[in-house]
């Protein structure tokens, strides 16, 4: 199978000299191309013989060259995300069985969180001891656990597979050496530590849209820097301009939309109310 995951794609002929109709037909065999390998990959690892394996090691099973490599964990990480298939706590993949899900974690201020599954109507409770790291919006993986009958379904984040936060806005707080944020989105159960230097000039008591740069651990908060100081929190629009980038809103409208409101009359008649 050597050169299955990284061939230059073959040459189509088109009909017009800029060569549309042959690049669409490449496309087209592209995504053939990687669905077959998706099918044959899945195949190999529901096996009964199949023993989970490390990326690198498939990689060697399967004669891929390193050069290609990178493409068969692109496919890897893909079968990751439909949720079939899961990597195990050494990192070796393996086929996800039923109770294994794949959604979005909902997190609370108290640590525990509930994961919604698409096309499933019950979410899954998450203790705070198992929830692997996962902050609210991020899209996870999740081991069903045995429980009583007729309870909610509970279970525990196996991984995290794409964070939901890249941005958060909060108070900060000034240490001597360092500074915290403290998010408005409650459902972001820590503080994010903002080390000397990334702090952008911010004082006790601004309002901040932070970048998260590690998303921490068991033993240490999250770490970000502040990409912009939006006031103090008693400053008249703060609290605005902090509900505006908290749902990442537009900051200004455009000239469509300020042309149609300069527009509008002033004065509402009783017409208009029927």
């Amino acid at each position: 199978m050597s050169g299955c995951y990284g061939n230059t794609p073959r040459k189509v002929p088109g009909r017009n000299a800029n060569g549309i109709r042959g690049a669409g037909i490449e496309v087209m065999m592209e995504i053939e191309k990687k669905k077959e390998k998706k099918e044959m990959l899945l195949s190999l690892v529901t096996e009964k013989e199949y023993r989970p394996m490390k990326p690198k090691e498939l990689a060697g099973l399967l004669q891929v060259p390193k050069a290609e490599r990178g493409g068969l964990n692109a496919l890897l990480d893909e079968l990751v995300l439909e949720g079939k298939l899961m990597r195990d706590g050494t990192g070796r993949i393996k086929a996800a069985g039923a109770d294994v899900k794949t959604g979005i974690f909902a997190g609370t201020q108290k640590g525990y969180g509930f994961v919604s599954v698409e096309g499933e109507k019950e979410d899954i409770f998450i203790p705070p001891e198992e929830t692997n790291g996962a902050f609210d919006q991020d899209l996870v993986q999740v081991f069903l656990m045995s429980g009583d009958q007729g309870r909610r379904r509970a279970g525990r984040v196996l991984a995290v597979l794409e964070r939901g936060t890249k941005e958060l806005v909060g108070m900060y707080d000034a240490g001597r050496s360092f500074g915290y944020v403290i998010p408005d989105n409650t459902r972001f159960a820590k503080d994010i530590y903002i080390p000397k230097g990334k702090d952008k000039g911010a004082v006790t008591g601004h309002k901040v849209l932070v970048r998260l740069l590690d998303y921490g651990d068991d033993k240490k908060n999250p770490e970000g820097e502040v990409v912009r100081i939006l006031g103090h929190r008693t400053d008249p629009g703060v609290d605005v301009l902090s509900v505006i980038f908290r749902r990442g809103l537009p900051e200004e409208f455009g000239e469509a939309v300020r042309d149609e409101a300069a527009a509008a009359p002033l004065e509402v008649w009783e017409a208009d109310c029927e």
